[in-house]
């Protein structure tokens, strides 16, 4: 069931079901095991699994190709394999095409498509295969298109007198498809094995041969005309400038949050210088002293706004969780419900933003005596 769902047969085995001259349930489900595929066998099926058997794969296939001579009934037996283990039942494949057997191997995925599943299933050696062996016509197609076109001709060539079996390479790779006419010309030299992608010039100096799932590589190495190049050059540049923005507005944003953390450290500083004044102021202390602590609070002040810090006005306002902290409820006379009538903290603004909530008392409304 795994290797169904790795090479997309999932929705086939669904719809056709696996062959077996008896009927059985779904093995899965009659073991409560979540699986995407109905597992049933039946004598109407058309899906035969094998397993990991790639030798009884082609030997089958060979069989099963030989329907027309030994039965007077043709099939057309369609296998598929991991691409890279197609050498693991190489014999039988020698002799099914030796023997004239007509049969279809799909080998999905296939070529560097593989590498995502593990680094050693790359089939590179596989196209040899293909290209070797007498009595097997071999293609690998780079777009939906061309498959549609090979597969036509294929159930055609197993038919053929002079035919024979075919060897398709395909992936599990999703890849940009291409929108175009597939004149008379265009699928010929499909089947042939060799087109232009696109037309080159009068002299070119690189042409660039590709086969299978990789044209989206070759495609992007492609050395594009002009406009192209004149269209990545307009985004080259707006990538540049919004590059650019970003990293000063990365910049600025950085310088913001290392003042914030100076400012946050000289706040408790003047919070208690404040309160030190007003105690002093309180119990008397002497006129000239105070004065010189007010003009170093001043300065204190005027630093902060060079910085545009500004505080927040609390007492008499309405409470707003946005920028206000609070600490108790008490019932108030003179404010409604939710004014906040003290402050036990003072909070700051950085511009617009909130760099220390103000601390307060909210009134709760009057007291139920006071409102007697």
């Amino acid at each position: 069931p795994d290797v169904s769902v790795s090479t997309n047969l999932g929705s086939w085995i669904n719809r056709r079901g696996l062959f077996s001259r008896k009927d059985n349930s779904d093995i899965f489900k009659d073991r409560k095991i979540p699986s995407a595929q109905k597992w049933i066998f039946s004598p109407d099926g058309q899906h035969i699994e094998l397993g990991i058997a790639e030798m009884n794969l082609f030997i089958m296939l060979g069989s099963a190709g030989l329907s027309h001579e030994l039965f007077n009934e043709r099939l057309f037996p369609i296998g598929t394999v991991y691409d890279p283990f197609i050498a693991r039942g190489l014999d039988a494949l020698n002799y099914a095409c030796y023997q004239d057997a007509r049969f279809i191997i799909v080998g999905t995925p296939s070529g560097v498509s593989l590498a995502p599943e593990g680094g050693a299933h790359q089939s590179i050696g596989t196209p040899l295969t293909g290209i070797s062996q007498p009595g097997l016509l071999s293609f690998e197609p780079a777009f939906a298109d061309e498959l549609s076109i090979m597969m036509n001709y294929s159930f055609n060539y197993l038919q053929d007198e002079n035919g024979g079996s075919v060897y398709i390479r395909l992936s599990t790779r999703s890849i940009d498809q291409p929108s175009r006419e597939l004149t008379k010309d265009l699928q010929d030299q499909i089947l042939k094995g060799g087109y232009w992608l696109k037309q080159p010039g009068s002299n070119p100096e690189i042409i660039l041969a590709y086969q299978g799932v990789i044209a989206t590589e070759v495609i992007e190495a492609t050395v594009e005309d002009e406009e192209s190049l004149r269209d990545q050059f307009v985004r080259l540049q707006a990538d540049f400038a919004n590059f650019r923005n970003r990293t000063q507005r990365e910049r600025v944003e950085l310088y913001q949050r290392a003042n914030e953390d100076i400012l946050l450290e000289i706040l408790p500083v003047l919070d208690h210088f404040e309160l030190g004044l007003e105690t002093a102021n309180k119990q008397g202390a002497d006129s000239a002293m105070m004065e010189g602590f007010t003009l170093v609070l001043d300065q204190f002040k005027s630093v902060l706004d060079r910085f545009n810090v500004k505080p927040i006005t609390a007492v008499g306002e309405t409470f707003d969780p946005h920028y206000h902290e609070a600490l108790t409820h008490m019932p108030s006379a003179e404010f409604a419900e939710g004014v906040c009538i003290n402050e036990v903290r003072k909070g700051y603004l950085m511009g617009e933003k909130l760099l220390r909530a103000a601390q307060v008392v909210v009134s709760s409304g009057a007291s139920e005596e006071g409102s007697e």
